[in-house]
């Protein structure tokens, strides 16, 4: 029996300095990336997005834009693949941009020591 596969969206390009990523969950979605890993035996589980973030420019911080947004999602993220993994799936974070990876690599440090 293969282990469970979660997916969470992070709908965000809050560190990308240009918009546009944000809408990566929903086109890997609407393109049918769930059912596919279905149809070659995964168990798939959607665990929905976490709140996102559409990149703006933000003229108070023009040296780290957007960086209370950021660090939010990344927290998100975290929360999310730290309980997905607690819970024995495996888990797939689709992005947006590069920086939920921080979220991601926060999230499984909390459920295991193996990353």
């Amino acid at each position: 029996m293969p282990r469970r596969l979660d997916l969470v969206g992070a709908p965000s390009s809050a560190g990308a300095y240009a918009p546009g990523q944000e809408r990566a969950p929903g086109a890997y979605r609407a393109a049918g990336l769930q059912t596919l890993l279905q149809e070659r035996g995964i168990a798939v589980t959607d665990r929905g997005d976490v709140p996102g973030f559409r990149w703006r420019i933000d003229p108070e911080h023009m040296r780290a834009m957007n960086a209370d947004a950021t660090a939010g999602v990344a927290s998100a993220v975290a929360d999310q693949v730290g309980a997905g993994l607690s819970d024995g799936a495996a888990m797939l974070v689709l992005g947006g941009d590069c920086t939920v990876e921080l979220g991601t690599v926060a999230g499984a440090s909390r459920a295991t020591a193996d990353v």
